[in-house]
């Protein structure tokens, strides 16, 4: 009766585990399809800061993982920028 009772115990700690991957495995899928959408807006925010600068080159800063895109002027030297 004991023995049972442990085969049973394990038998539904494998199913909860099995439960646990499945939905950890969704909500990788769904991490990697919010940062491809990330990456897209990401592009298109630069496609349009492009266009409505006129830039053909813009200057890029990091900020951790943004992009900022910055127009430098004659009062604005690239090292105070990086400072």
């Amino acid at each position: 009766m004991l023995r049972q009772q442990e085969q049973q115990k394990l038998a539904e700690e494998s199913q909860l585990r099995q439960r646990e991957q499945e939905k950890l495995a969704e909500e990788q899928s769904h991490i990697a399809s919010l940062e491809a959408e990330k990456q897209q807006l990401e592009d298109r925010i630069a496609v349009l800061t492009k266009k409505a600068t006129g830039m053909e080159d813009p200057y890029l800063l990091l900020c951790e993982k943004s992009t900022i895109h910055v127009t430098l002027s004659k009062h604005v030297t690239p090292g105070y920028l990086l400072a």
